[in-house]
């Protein structure tokens, strides 16, 4: 549908040139003319703020009475790639992830745009309620983004 819009706007342009031609003491042929090139700009540069919206948020949420859940978003337009999580335990602060994930990293290799990933997580006296995270995640042309914020219990 973009190609579409993107050569109708162009054949428009095109159009209005030959107006401008045949008809040069007029100015609406100058107007349609500068609306149609718009257009057709719009729908590239349109297009390429679209791809560049690379958003992924990580929250911990209340799944039950005790269950608490680590959820991964994917807030952005397109899929993003090996999304890499990593929680900087402080002092004495236990791993809130199950025991046969023992590092503080949970690598996940795709997350389609509005899909989210959930990991179970026990929170106790030695893991605390509060982490420092931060997550690193790709896009399709391979540039790499970085977010790192602290993680707590959202209501």
């Amino acid at each position: 549908m973009k190609y579409l819009f993107r050569i109708l706007s162009f054949i428009a342009f095109l159009g209005t040139l030959y107006w401008i031609y045949r008809e040069q003491s007029q100015t609406e042929p100058y107007i349609a003319a500068l609306a149609a090139f718009a257009a057709f700009i719009g729908s590239l540069i349109g297009e390429r703020m679209k791809e560049e919206n690379q958003d992924v948020i990580v929250s911990l949420i209340k799944a039950g009475h005790l269950d608490h859940r680590m959820v991964i978003e994917n807030r952005g337009n397109d899929s993003v790639f090996d999304v890499d999580l990593h929680l900087n335990l402080k002092g004495e602060q236990r791993n809130p992830f199950p025991q046969g994930i023992e590092e503080s990293t949970f690598p996940i290799k795709e997350i389609y745009p509005g899909d989210f990933r959930e990991i179970l997580v026990g929170l106790t006296f030695g893991t605390g309620v509060e982490f420092d995270g931060k997550w690193t995640w790709t896009n399709r042309k391979g540039m790499k983004f970085e977010r790192q914020n602290i993680i707590s219990i959202k209501s």
